[in-house]
């Protein structure tokens, strides 16, 4: 099933039953089951994701906490570096990028 796991929307999965034989086969002898192996292929790898995010948060804490430190640490130049801000924003931004739901709308 070569390109099964990006369909998103009808209009996808009719592109892919034209270029695909075999699926449009698969669908006319056993719809459910085909479907259902479509369906149990476009499932991301939750691992993958777990380690991605588990990252950009450990970056994300480290970076608040190293910027809380300095701003603590008394002295006369207690600027936090550019360093910091951006980690912290970079991690943010992944996140927010990673956690939010995919639109399944075809565009």
């Amino acid at each position: 099933m070569s390109g099964s796991n990006s369909i998103k929307s009808v209009n996808q999965l009719l592109s892919v039953l034209k270029k695909d034989p075999d699926l449009e086969s698969k669908i006319k002898s056993d719809p459910i089951n085909a479907l259902e192996e479509i369906k149990s292929a476009a499932v991301p790898d939750t691992q993958v994701y777990r380690l991605v995010v588990g990252s950009l948060g450990l970056a994300l804490l480290g970076s608040v906490a190293g910027a809380i430190i300095i701003a603590l640490y008394p002295g006369e130049n207690t600027s936090i570096p550019d360093i910091l801000i951006a980690t912290a924003s970079a991690s943010v931004g992944a996140l927010a990028g990673i956690l939010m739901p995919y639109s399944t709308s075809d565009a």
